[in-house]
């Protein structure tokens, strides 16, 4: 599975130290705003104990990644991860898990991200 981390805080590093041992994932790019982030190696960046030949960028670096996912973790509250979602979801990484991808956030508010097949519509509840 293919990883895009979309912020490097406290709980995504802690995402980047999971995924960054599992022989099943492999991490494509990493985001952030912080600009004592920006530019480095993700496992410097995460203290993963090693680098991982990743340099985290800053949001308007972002381009179309080949990622089966992408992992938000940048506010609690869903009005302000909504923007950076979708900003995730007009770069090519779609909210979708039938088709090519899916981007969850550790965003509490949102609770469940649900996609019927029948109209394709995105809800939230």
């Amino acid at each position: 599975m293919r990883v895009l981390q979309y912020g490097v805080g406290a709980m995504g590093s802690l995402m980047v130290q999971l995924l960054s041992s599992r022989r099943d994932v492999s991490i494509v790019g990493a985001i952030d705003i912080d600009p004592d982030k920006v530019d480095r190696d993700l496992g410097d960046v995460a203290n993963v104990g090693q680098r991982l030949g990743i340099i985290v960028k800053e949001p308007g670096a972002l381009r179309k990644l080949a990622a089966d996912v992408a992992l938000h973790a940048t506010t609690a509250f869903a009005e302000n991860a909504y923007p950076i979602i979708s900003s995730l979801i007009a770069q090519g990484i779609k909210c979708d898990h039938y088709h090519s991808g899916a981007v969850l956030s550790a965003s509490k508010e949102f609770g469940n991200c649900v996609r019927p097949r029948s109209t394709g519509q995105t809800l939230w509840r």
